[in-house]
């Protein structure tokens, strides 16, 4: 019995596979396509650890053929990119003012030294964009095809997700000598698993691309594609225009500023930025398109 199962099984696989042809070219096709893989955002830093993530799109494209081999092609697809940087520990340090002193003074501007430290501090960067391509594609009548390409990218939103261990914040005020560690009315105090999402304003780019793989006439008007595809931003996607500490106290409010963006206290006791200027986009993964043509 058994072996007459694991036969019929293996007819109806070879049967289903014989019945997949290749080389059948139709003029026009309208495809649906999913990707899956590395989708990321590239960029340099000197601390921390940067850790690309995984990504997705979605999208429909319209192809056009010339003749057996050769056509080209447009379309729309929906694209996350996603990256993020790990920092075990995070300390940093520098002199503000507060209009809200723990001791008044008489005075409406008090200066102090603002210090704080992070243990397993994380930034999450997500962009969310409209890619618009123009490509071509080369087929071989053994099912193999190939596309080169470029794409408009256009933003649709993102940010920054922050989050951490622990935070623990302090004061010293020189003019009593003294530092706060334990006043959280005024943002001076330890906490747990704290953060926030802060909205990032992306540019438009563009990507050059290639994919290669093989199609499958499934019947005389659909075709399944799958393949492997890479992308490659020629622009940056953010351009960083304010800076500020990586946590800015603001009269007792802490606000948090996106890793991007955020400053630190070197070792000569200037502010320096966390992160280099460019902000690339980039992809490698698998690509599963259903067609159908006419």
């Amino acid at each position: 019995m058994k072996k007459l199962i694991s036969t019929t099984a293996l007819t109806l696989l070879l049967t289903s596979i014989t019945t997949i042809s290749f080389g059948k070219k139709l003029d026009n096709e309208i495809s649906f396509e999913i990707t899956g893989g590395l989708s990321s955002i590239c960029y340099s830093s000197e601390l921390g650890s940067y850790k690309p993530m995984a990504g997705t799109s979605a999208g429909i494209n319209y192809l056009h053929r010339f003749n057996s081999n050769w056509g080209i092609g447009t379309g729309a697809s929906f694209r996350l990119y996603q990256s993020r940087m790990n920092f075990g520990t995070f300390n940093d340090s520098y002199i503000t003012t507060t209009t809200i002193p723990p001791v008044s003074t008489g005075s409406d501007i008090n200066n102090f030294r603002f210090d704080y430290s992070y243990i397993n501090l994380q930034d999450k960067q997500q962009a969310f964009y409209l890619s618009i391509p123009i490509f071509a594609q080369y087929e071989h009548d053994s099912g193999f095809y190939a596309r080169l390409g470029a794409q408009v990218n256009i933003p649709l939103g993102g940010g920054s997700d922050i989050s951490c261990e622990t935070l623990k914040t302090s004061g010293y005020f020189p003019y009593e000598n003294h530092t706060y560690t334990d006043l959280p009315s005024h943002g001076f105090a330890m906490y747990y698993d704290t953060g926030t999402d802060v909205a990032l304003s992306y540019l438009v780019n563009a990507s050059l691309y290639a994919e290669v793989g093989w199609n499958w006439d499934w019947n005389d008007r659909f075709i399944l594609y799958l393949g492997l595809n890479g992308e490659y931003g020629i622009g940056s996607i953010y351009d960083r225009d304010s800076t500020a500490p990586q946590l800015q106290y603001n009269d007792g409010r802490l606000d948090y500023t996106p890793i991007w963006n955020a400053t630190i206290t070197d070792g000569n006791g200037e502010r320096k930025t966390i992160t280099g200027t460019k902000y690339n986009n980039y992809a490698f993964g698998i690509v599963l398109r259903y067609s159908f043509g006419w």
